[in-house]
């Protein structure tokens, strides 16, 4: 809320793992930055163990943010580790940013 400037109400209405939050994510980051053709990613999800804001384990929501386009996308990884989530959201989130570029 405070780093990148997120709305509580956008939080209170979508939640923190959801499309609406990530892309604000991604735009604040970006208009923040002060760096002219800055490009930023946001990831949002629900590592585990336990599911949150009643959304699943492995459920991620990616968002891409450059100039005034911005896109985003859900990932759902199922029951794995904490840790497999997060290095495959990591991997998923850098991979689809070189599309993203393209």
């Amino acid at each position: 809320v405070e780093l990148l400037n997120i709305s509580e109400e956008l939080i209170k209405r979508y939640g923190a793992v959801s499309s609406e939050t990530v892309t604000a994510m991604a735009k604040n980051a970006a208009t923040l930055s002060n760096i002219t053709n800055c490009i930023s990613v946001a990831v949002s999800g629900v590592a585990g163990p336990e599911q949150s804001e009643k959304k699943p384990v492995g459920l991620v929501w990616l968002a891409y943010h450059s100039r005034n386009k911005s896109i985003s996308e859900q990932l759902n990884f199922g029951s794995l580790s904490r840790q497999e989530i997060r290095e495959k959201s990591t991997y998923e989130a850098l991979k689809r940013l070189g599309k993203f570029l393209e």
